[in-house]
């Protein structure tokens, strides 16, 4: 479907990529009403690339550039270009420069990206293919005042309507098509949308994404019935975290229905992060024996830090200073190995 390639692809570049990008663009009517109307986004379409500018209600850490490690690496991101609009060779440049050439914001026509790390001697010749001036969105008000990511966000902002009524349809959509989860706690008055006009809800998603919206007590999420290799989802059959989280999640779900940890009026169950740490080395001491070999050889702290970072990503929980929120999806979706897998002995 080429409306998914545009809700997971960051651009879709022309050059090399001719079947995506005309696909796109000759099925544009089919959800053009959708991205107009219902999430209220801004689409690029000129001769070289199609990009659909994709606004969180709420940025979380996986919607950024998953390959930079650090904060410089998008200081030097912007400085590419800006170099580029107006016409200390580190791993974290070189980061950069390879994100530039995967997105063709950049093109090599002479040298190699590794010869010019390693030599001081080094060169590249390298061409300004016109898309960078897309990179970064623009705005239609001075925001030298904004101090924070926050403001930059708020409801008056560059493509969300000042119509308070289809400000509030655009803001509960775009977090069900971009967020893993929609939680009554983050939002009430998004959610209670989502809530109170599930139907039409149900309806849009399923006939232009092809997905089920599942409401909850105090979380919506959009299910879809098949996941393309483009797709980022939740749970990814093939990533160790992944697979390990579904055992974590079983492990607080028993301990929920014990009655060893309590859930607040919204489904919320709060947390010390040593108490959390500990269910997490539970959990690999009695469903570890399937992790990854990678999850299974790392030291107690390294994968006690390797799963709340995973989890934190896709907001399966909060880390709030020394606390740690486990939000409602935990309690949805569990894993267990095969039968023929437990004969062996599984706990």
């Amino acid at each position: 479907m080429s409306l998914d390639l545009l809700l997971n692809k960051y651009i879709i570049v022309k050059e090399g990529n001719e079947k995506e990008y005309y696909k796109v663009k000759d099925n544009l009517d089919e959800y053009k009403k959708f991205i107009d109307e219902v999430l209220g986004y801004r689409l690029i379409i000129n001769e070289k690339f199609i990009k659909l500018e994709k606004l969180p209600v709420r940025p979380k850490s996986w919607m950024g550039i998953t390959t930079f490690q650090d904060k410089r690496e998008y200081i030097f991101l912007i400085l590419v270009l800006m170099f580029l609009e107006d016409k200390n060779r580190e791993d974290q440049l070189i980061r950069t420069l390879d994100f530039c050439f995967k997105y063709n914001i950049i093109k090599m026509n002479d040298g190699r990206t590794d010869d010019f790390i390693a030599s001081e001697e080094g060169e590249m010749l390298l061409e300004n293919t016109g898309i960078s001036r897309y990179i970064v969105r623009s705005f239609d008000r001075e925001i030298t005042q904004d101090d924070t990511y926050e403001s930059l966000l708020e409801e008056n902002v560059e493509g969300l309507s000042n119509d308070r009524g289809k400000l509030r349809k655009n803001r509960a959509f775009r977090q069900l098509v971009l967020d893993l989860a929609v939680y009554s706690k983050d939002n009430e008055n998004d959610f209670e949308y989502i809530k109170n006009y599930r139907s039409y809800v149900k309806e849009i998603f399923e006939q232009v994404l092809q997905c089920d919206v599942q409401v909850y007590k105090n979380m919506a999420i959009a299910v879809y019935k098949q996941a393309t290799p483009d797709m980022d989802v939740y749970p990814l059959r093939m990533q160790g975290e992944s697979q390990a989280s579904l055992f974590i999640n079983k492990k607080i779900r028993r301990l929920i229905n014990k009655g060893s940890l309590t859930v607040d009026s919204r489904d919320v169950c709060t947390l010390k992060k040593q108490e959390f740490s500990n269910i997490l080395l539970d959990a690999r001491k009695q469903y570890g024996h399937g992790f990854t070999k990678a999850l299974r050889d790392l030291p107690d702290d390294r994968y006690v830090q390797n799963m709340i970072a995973y989890m934190e990503s896709y907001y399966l929980i909060e880390v709030i200073e020394d606390n740690i929120l486990i939000m409602p999806l935990v309690g949805k979706i569990e894993g267990a190995y095969p039968q023929d897998y437990k004969e062996t002995g599984e706990e």
